[in-house]
């Protein structure tokens, strides 16, 4: 019994999608005080089963190339729940949601949410964020003191279409 629990841990582990490794290239647009964009490689490699390698790299003109090379380490315990390391300590829990990869984390007083969704031969990639503070709004009204909406403030918006390289 426990052989069989540890083995269907173990498979289930392997849940980042086969099918979404390989090269994928595109334009990033850049939304924040004007709209920029840049030309990216995204590059998803298998390192063993349970973790895989990510890599953006940033080409636009007139600027130094930057590199983001990390890697994505699934939870054996938990099928769609991974962590991405971006090294120097900073790891940020992401969760799979069908064909997406999705995480919200804090970086000092701002907030940020990323996605990563693989379709047959695309990937879609958005950075979203912005300050913690609330924006200068109504509140609106409790209802039996359980429910109260506040709303942030979009500072900026990084998004991509990226096409698999054959």
């Amino acid at each position: 019994m426990f052989l069989l629990f540890t083995i269907s841990n173990y498979i289930c582990a392997q849940n980042f999608e086969t099918s979404w490794l390989g090269n994928y290239t595109g334009i990033l647009k850049l939304y924040n005080a004007k709209i920029d964009s840049v030309n990216v490689r995204l590059t998803l490699s298998r390192i063993d089963d349970l973790r895989t390698r990510y890599i953006m790299t940033y080409d636009a003109p007139n600027r130094p190339e930057i590199v983001k090379d990390y890697t994505i380490h699934a939870d054996p315990k938990h099928k769609y729940n991974f962590i991405i390391d971006e090294g120097a300590g900073i790891k940020i829990k992401m969760k799979q949601y069908d064909n997406c990869l999705l995480d919200f984390y804090t970086v000092g007083s701002q907030w940020m949410s990323a996605s990563l969704c693989i379709f047959k031969n695309r990937a879609e990639f958005e950075l979203r964020g912005g300050p913690l503070l609330e924006m200068d709004i109504d509140k609106a009204p409790n209802i039996n003191n359980d429910l109260s909406v506040n709303s942030m403030y979009l500072g900026f918006l990084q998004k991509g279409v990226f096409y698999k390289i054959q």
